[in-house]
């Protein structure tokens, strides 16, 4: 039984995944539909620490504190990135920013 539902909840993921927004701060982390195994992205993550793991989960679902979830809530606060970009998004963050990249192009905190 609990086999049936973790294979109905992968399935219902994959639909809302397929018809989601290819732009979406979750489509640049998780490029490629659940299959019910870890993703790419969090196989480092299951190695750190709690802080770590949660930060990364805020980032991929939008809810982490910076300039793009900031806009939404109090847009008059300033939503730069450290870096100077002016806008600091998810993807910034994950694919761009200087300040969160080390050798080979991965994520880690500054």
């Amino acid at each position: 039984q609990r086999q049936l539902a973790v294979s109905d909840t992968i399935d219902t993921w994959g639909k809302c995944w397929q018809d989601s927004d290819r732009r979406s701060q979750t489509y640049v982390a998780l490029p490629h539909p659940p299959s019910g195994k870890l993703p790419p992205v969090m196989k480092g993550a299951k190695t750190g620490d709690q802080a770590t793991v949660s930060t990364l989960i805020c980032l991929i679902t939008g809810h982490a504190f910076i300039g793009s979830y900031t806009a939404r809530f109090w847009p008059e606060q300033p939503v730069s990135c450290p870096c100077g970009t002016p806008l600091q998004t998810v993807e910034h963050i994950i694919a761009f920013c200087p300040l969160h990249t080390v050798a080979g192009g991965s994520t880690s905190t500054p």
